[in-house]
């Protein structure tokens, strides 16, 4: 089978980007031997680029960038080309994002046109902010969302909240397929971290070490992870990294704190992060939302639990599967308290490899993309 998988936001693809969704879920296609082209902005409509990234004797894995337009006031975009891409590249399916996308409904009525079967891989479970958006969100629903839906293969959900979120807009037999891991370059040995001196002496120093990895940005409540560094000093250390608009007040905030159990890292690159991960005894993840959150994902592929709010990535990977703890707002003592039991529980080598099977079993790509196409062969909604 042919595949397109489309990258709509106006980001582009790189195959060294850990983690990038469309990549992974192609390398699982293509391990059961399907041909996928990834198409992606940064490009040109009338000349668009084409990198090939992977092939074999009976798949073959390929980006093409094409043009990229914005909407004013709605702040959305369009790719631009693609009529003619979608004719040309002759597909059998084409795997578009989120159900309320203006992209998405162009994409469908392309392949309408076209008898292209497609399939919407939805995330999102709020509606989108702001007039305008709010504004088209609902023209979309009673306008244009009728017939896409009704002319998709499959409306699959990342999670159960965006299911129930999907359902309650009228939308009926939504599959939840998880998001994968895409576990090649954590696979792959690399050199020795440059800090794997100063996480050896934190790991001395403290019985516990606590890790965040993502953007210092207020969504994420890094002030929270500071004050529990704070309260619980006498036997924790705290890992943040990353940086954001939040970095300098939260680097501030620690120093007027006098707090020497953290260290804050900056920006790492995605080798970095393994012996980070080793080094760490839980995972913080503080989110007020989080579409997926796919640093839980990485956290269990080293066998570190997580406590995180109730997100829906939270929800789904780290409650339904007893890998951590899931915490209702983001108040100090309850973050605190989470955090010492889940430490204790994980103490037991058999908890942490419970962790790593989970990820190998249940969210590896190869994995979803076998109930990926079970899905896309047997459903219609």
């Amino acid at each position: 089978m042919k595949i397109a998988i489309l990258r709509t936001d106006g980001s582009d693809v790189d195959q060294r980007q850990y983690n990038s969704q469309e990549i992974g879920l192609a390398r699982g296609l293509a391990h059961q031997g399907h041909t996928v082209d990834i198409i992606t902005a940064r490009g040109a409509a009338n000349n668009p680029s084409i990198e090939d990234i992977a092939s074999g004797s009976d798949y073959k894995i390929t980006i093409i960038r094409t043009g990229y337009r914005r909407i004013p006031v709605l702040e959305y975009g369009v790719l631009t080309g693609l009529r003619q891409l979608l004719f040309r590249g002759k597909y059998d399916l084409v795997h578009l994002s989120e159900e309320n996308n203006p992209a998405t409904t162009l994409v469908a009525f392309h392949c309408r046109r076209l008898h292209i079967p497609y399939v919407i891989y939805h995330g999102m479970y709020v509606v989108p902010s702001g007039r305008a958006r709010t504004w088209y969100d609902t023209a979309h629903g009673y306008l244009l969302a009728p017939a896409i839906r009704r002319n998709a293969r499959a409306v699959l959900a990342k999670t159960t909240t965006a299911r129930d979120f999907l359902q309650a807009r009228g939308i009926s037999n939504v599959q939840v397929l998880p998001v994968g891991l895409d576990t090649t370059r954590f696979d792959t040995p690399t050199e020795a971290s440059p800090h794997e001196a100063i996480l050896s002496d934190l790991k001395a120093r403290y019985p516990r070490v606590m890790l965040y990895i993502g953007s210092l940005e207020r969504r994420r409540n890094p002030m929270l992870m500071v004050e529990m560094a704070a309260a619980m000093k006498a036997d924790t250390a705290l890992i943040l990294v990353g940086a954001g608009p939040m970095t300098e007040t939260v680097r501030q905030r620690i120093k007027a704190l006098g707090l020497n159990n953290v260290l804050m890292t900056g920006a790492l690159g995605q080798e970095a992060l393994p012996a980070i991960y080793r080094n760490s005894d839980v995972f913080l993840l503080p989110s007020d939302y989080e579409i997926y959150g796919m640093v839980l994902l990485e956290a269990l592929y080293f066998g570190v639990p997580c406590v995180t709010t109730a997100t829906a990535g939270g929800i789904d990977v780290i409650g339904n599967n007893h890998a951590g703890a899931v915490i209702d707002g983001v108040g100090l003592d309850d973050w605190v308290a989470a955090v010492r039991k889940t430490t204790l529980a994980a103490a037991n080598p058999e908890y942490s490899e419970r962790l790593q099977a989970l990820v190998r079993e249940t969210f590896s790509w190869q994995k979803i993309a076998q109930r990926y196409m079970d899905y896309v062969s047997e459903n219609r909604v």
